[in-house]
């Protein structure tokens, strides 16, 4: 059995699903109990984007081994990725009880603060990860990702230089790379150009090159050029994407129907604090330039864009849906207890607030909690960005 686990392992390495599934099934034919063969029947799910199927198999590690940290890293992930907000807390407090310094559930965890807007915190694990295992490319990319959302720019430079020593052709780190200085000159743009002619890249992989030309060639003011790369990186990014068109429109309509004057007014005050600046409104309307104005104020800290409100919103109301938002949420969440909800909020975004009377929470999305916002934080002030 140990034979097949080996052959199963190293057939998925070299991405060959098929072969790895059924050295799984041969050993769980033989016996059910073994935690590496339904550890691999969730990797290879996870490789298919069977995210159902990944989740029992790393839950029957979990039932066969409590300790296994990998295991429970990958279901804090993918609960974060399902909506299941409260099944993630779980798992996650056991991935950290069991880490062992393994890279691999250091950088796991790290993703996972990361998903819970807790950046200052994932850069521990990713840093940790790092030390762990230098030579790894994706341990880097993700630091330097997240070295950059706490404005650790320089460091975030040097990270993905390294990174881009080992694996020149990254498109991430490009990505990230071309979103931290403003271009002088055309050479990194030439040298990502390059590389999407001399080589195939899969289209999330396009998306972030194109996307870092387009932003480069915008800071050197190559408007048509820009312009064009913007187009094809989209045009990879919507080949990666499912819209449900009429999943859409229903949560539209229900979140109308169901923040109402009368629910406004029949639901009890929420919590008394008047910290929370939101700086809300669809990307691109200015929500970045209004945060900067007011967050000179010296009484003002930036928070960044948090997850914090919505994070509460779904672990209070048991939201367990892989969309971030829906009808089945707005139905949900007019439910909550809204004085808790302001409560979590301002617990959870503490480490974030700093020390200044009021801080700014700039995720543009919290659009669609205003009703929600009014009545758990009935002190906030917020700013609503409209494009014209």
């Amino acid at each position: 059995m140990r034979d097949a686990l080996r052959e199963g392992f190293a057939a998925l390495q070299a991405g060959n699903t098929d072969q790895a599934g059924e050295c799984c099934r041969r050993v769980l034919e033989a016996r059910q109990d073994i935690p590496e063969a339904h550890f691999l029947v969730g990797l290879v799910a996870l490789e298919l984007e069977q995210r159902r199927t990944a989740i029992s198999a790393f839950g029957s590690v979990t039932k066969i081994d409590e300790t296994h940290g990998p295991a429970w890293a990958n279901l804090a992930r993918l609960f974060m990725q399902t909506g299941q907000t409260l099944r993630a807390d779980n798992a996650l407090a056991q991935a950290v009880e069991h880490a062992d310094d393994n890279p691999v559930v250091l950088d796991l965890i790290g993703h996972v603060h990361t998903m819970l807007g807790e950046e200052d915190e994932a850069l521990k694990w990713y840093s940790r990860a790092v030390a762990s295992q230098p030579g790894s490319v994706p341990f880097l990319v993700n630091m330097a990702n997240c070295q950059m959302y706490v404005g650790d720019l320089e460091g975030a430079k040097a990270t993905l230089q390294k990174a881009l020593r080992l694996s020149p052709g990254n498109s991430s780190a490009h990505w990230i790379l071309a979103g931290l200085r403003k271009a002088k000159d055309r050479d990194h743009v030439n040298e990502m150009q390059q590389l999407l002619e001399s080589a195939r890249y899969p289209n999330r992989a396009q998306a972030f090159l194109w996307y870092a030309i387009g932003k480069e060639l915008e800071d050197l003011e190559e408007w048509d050029a820009a312009f064009e790369a913007f187009s094809n990186g989209a045009r990879a990014k919507r080949n990666t994407i499912h819209m449900d068109e009429q999943a859409e429109i229903d949560m539209y309509k229900a979140f109308e129907e169901t923040f109402t004057q009368e629910w406004m007014n029949s639901t009890p005050d929420g919590f008394d604090s008047n910290a929370p600046i939101f700086v809300v409104g669809q990307p691109r309307s200015g929500t970045t330039l209004v945060e900067r104005i007011i967050t000179a104020h010296p009484d003002v800290t930036s928070a960044g864009e948090l997850k914090q409100f919505g994070n509460a919103v779904r672990r209070l109301s048991g939201y367990s849906e892989p969309q971030r938002f829906s009808a089945k949420l707005a139905k949900g969440a007019a439910a909550v207890d809204t004085k808790k909800l302001g409560g979590m909020y301002i617990e959870t975004s503490s480490k974030m607030a700093g020390d200044t009377p009021h801080f700014v929470d700039k995720l543009p999305t919290n659009f669609m909690y205003v009703p929600l916002i009014l009545k758990a934080l009935p002190n906030a002030k917020i700013v609503h960005l409209q494009r014209n």
